[in-house]
């Protein structure tokens, strides 16, 4: 096969996976993280790279890894993008351990295995691939809130209409966690910038209070 036709299948896959992912995003209301998923794929790094390592039946990644005993395509991949567990893990004093994963990169983590499945698997997805392929990769490093709540929420995929799966994810992300998160952002990009330091709820009540005081 030319170098052109494997680089046409590699574009065709990765497109299909990106495009369910993104209107999953978007039915969560994540707007934002379904527009930048996976958006390091088509770098010049990844792209063609994948291109170089593909064969049809391995992943890309893993061939690397066989050649080179590393992937500087895997390297690159999650360290751009957060929706991959391994993104969230880190060394102490040489000891790996997991971070706490935040919602929104949680659910988007669990609609990119939905969509991996559904792309990769073909005729055999089923609701509850996810859940299984996830039982057999025990050896993921996740902190062990973020674990629980994968395996509550992919039971709640499992046990839902596609309907009100959503409805439930969009109702999940609307935390006070996440809103606060959201105000925080705004506040300090655009209003107080070199001023707020919002670590709590009463933070947002001793700005209001300031501003007062100052103008």
């Amino acid at each position: 096969m030319t170098k052109f036709k494997i680089a046409f299948n590699h574009l065709k896959t990765i497109t299909k996976h990106k495009k369910l992912v993104t209107i999953s995003c978007f039915r969560a209301g994540l707007i934002i993280q379904g527009i930048k998923h996976d958006l390091s794929k088509y770098s010049r790094l990844e792209f063609w790279g994948s291109v170089k390592y593909w064969t049809g039946t391995n992943s890309p990644i893993d061939n690397e890894k066989k050649d080179k005993g590393y992937s500087m395509l895997w390297l690159n991949h999650k360290a751009k993008n957060k929706h991959h567990w391994e993104y969230w893990t880190d060394f102490k004093y040489g000891v790996p351990y997991a971070a706490k994963i935040p919602k929104k990169y949680l659910v988007e983590h669990i609609l990119d295995g939905i969509a991996a499945g559904k792309v990769y698997g073909g005729d055999n997805y089923k609701k509850t691939s996810l859940g299984e392929f996830i039982r057999r990769e025990d050896h993921r490093l996740y902190n062990s809130e973020t674990k629980d709540e994968i395996f509550r929420l992919v039971l709640v995929y499992e046990n839902k209409s596609t309907r009100d799966w959503y409805k439930y994810l969009r109702r999940y992300l609307k935390t006070e966690e996440y809103v606060n998160a959201i105000i925080k952002k705004w506040a300090i990009t655009f209003f107080f910038a070199s001023r707020i330091n919002l670590t709590s709820n009463n933070n947002l009540y001793e700005c209001k209070e300031w501003y007062y005081e100052e103008y």
